[in-house]
């Protein structure tokens, strides 16, 4: 099974490995204690303001690029697409959140012998890095408990998975950083900057992510209220002819 972080690895030699293994391993911070209530919810509504959030609500789709990634996804719809390299080969590959999935090399449909491994790679792929190309839109609305960790800090816990983000803002309730505890991040309260904000359509995304380890760089954002929209081709016909033929999304 292919992992999914990566990101923040750097490709180092063995002594420095050892020396970075050793400052991880130091380099850990505990989760903050916080306080559910009316601040609590006051500071996530003006932080989804100060984003924008009613404007990413109102998106059809939305493509973007990731290092050696893009993506498509339709929101309205739930197809994703992710366009990466698989054994040198470039590789397209469409899909449902459970259901079928099409994988394309060279323009053609293909079915190789780990297909179901490749379609489990990409979406895992657009599941972390659609969370992460607008983290406010999925921490707002899938039932995490609330909580004031300081005067101008959100503590957003998912018990049931083992997850923390503390976001901290800055005196406009704009994101300065975000704080993560996630079992597949190789420090407890990595913190990670959000840098080169940039509206698109009303909602505003940060394409830089700052962090000790490394930086991240999202490009080629492009929103979309209609998809397609009209004189477009659709790109996944061929995808919603094969949920439609097996019934399933």
């Amino acid at each position: 099974m292919r992992r999914i972080f990566f990101y923040f690895i750097l490709p180092v030699s063995g002594a420095i490995l050892l020396a970075v293994t050793v400052f991880l391993l130091t380099a850990d911070k505990d989760i903050p204690e916080g306080v559910s209530g009316p601040q609590a919810d006051d500071l996530k509504n003006r932080i989804e303001n100060s984003v924008g959030m009613d404007a990413w609500k109102r998106f059809a789709a939305v493509e973007y690029t990731f290092p050696g990634h893009r993506h498509f996804y339709d929101i309205r719809r739930n197809f994703g697409e992710v366009e990466f390299q698989e054994n040198g080969e470039n590789t397209v590959v469409q899909f449902t959140e459970s259901g079928p999935g099409l994988i394309f090399q060279k323009g053609s449909l293909v079915r190789p012998d780990n297909a179901a491994d490749i379609l489990d790679y990409a979406r895992k792929l657009h599941e972390f890095e659609f969370f992460w190309l607008n983290p406010f839109a999925s921490l707002g609305d899938h039932g995490a408990a609330i909580r004031m960790a300081g005067q101008r800090a959100l503590l957003f816990s998912f018990p049931h998975r083992e997850e923390n983000y503390l976001i901290v803002t800055d005196r406009d309730s704009y994101p300065s950083y975000i704080a993560v505890w996630r079992s597949d991040f190789p420090v407890k309260g990595l913190e990670m900057s959000f840098e080169k904000w940039t509206t698109i359509k009303g909602a505003h995304i940060s394409l830089l992510r700052r962090s000790f380890m490394k930086d991240i760089e999202i490009s080629d954002v492009r929103a979309y209220l209609v998809y397609p929209e009209k004189g477009m081709q659709d790109r996944f016909i061929k995808l919603a002819d094969e949920v439609k033929r097996s019934g399933a999304n």
